[in-house]
């Protein structure tokens, strides 16, 4: 195992993973950044407009590294919630439920709660948990995704798929008013979260 260091500290455990960070690390020159590449005799750093690029390149789609973000969150909290059945006999224990699964995906991510629920949750999931609908039939999934895939790909992220998809129309008003935030975010009209 290699302990990252950066904006917040990170452990890698896969083998191959660590051996890159160890070289990448331990190189001679080229600074202290982590993401880099060596080009015609020297290192180059590779920026987030980098991987942005690449990433609308590969898909020809207009996506970011925070599109990836925002469903992680968007899973993580989905098994949170889906792990809280008990929660669901009062409004005041739904809330907390809702609470704890928001700071806790939020310390993953490593935001504030509130950033994380405004820009990096898919309301629709904290909507469907306070209906009742839940993930919790796929939870036995988890970790079924193919070989050196994290535990929340694969048959998780299908179920919640399948729990955001269209239905009363309040779900096409909250998701509406998500992606007008994050419009306004890239745009520069509201301050954006920290990544």
């Amino acid at each position: 195992m290699v302990s990252v260091t950066g904006i917040r500290p990170a452990a890698v455990a896969d083998p191959q993973v660590c051996r890159v960070v160890r070289a990448l690390r331990s190189r001679p020159s080229g600074g202290d950044a982590l993401l880099a590449y060596y080009q015609q005799g020297q290192w180059r750093q590779v920026h987030n407009s980098d991987i942005n690029d690449y990433l609308k390149e590969l898909t020809g789609l207009d996506v970011s590294a925070k599109d990836f973000r925002t469903w992680n969150a968007t899973v993580l909290a989905a098994v949170g919630l889906a792990v809280s059945p008990v929660a669901r006999s009062s409004a005041s224990s739904r809330r907390r439920a809702v609470a704890r699964v928001v700071r806790e995906v939020s310390e993953y991510l490593g935001n504030t709660p509130a950033v994380c629920r405004t820009s990096y949750i898919d309301p629709r999931v904290i909507e469907r948990y306070e209906r009742g609908d839940t993930i919790a039939d796929s939870l036995d999934q988890l970790g079924d995704a193919a070989a050196g895939s994290l535990a929340i790909q694969g048959p998780v992220e299908d179920a919640v798929l399948n729990l955001l998809r269209p239905s009363p129309s309040h779900d096409v008003n909250s998701w509406a008013r998500f992606q007008r935030r994050r419009r306004l975010v890239k745009e520069g009209s509201q301050p954006a979260p920290p990544i």
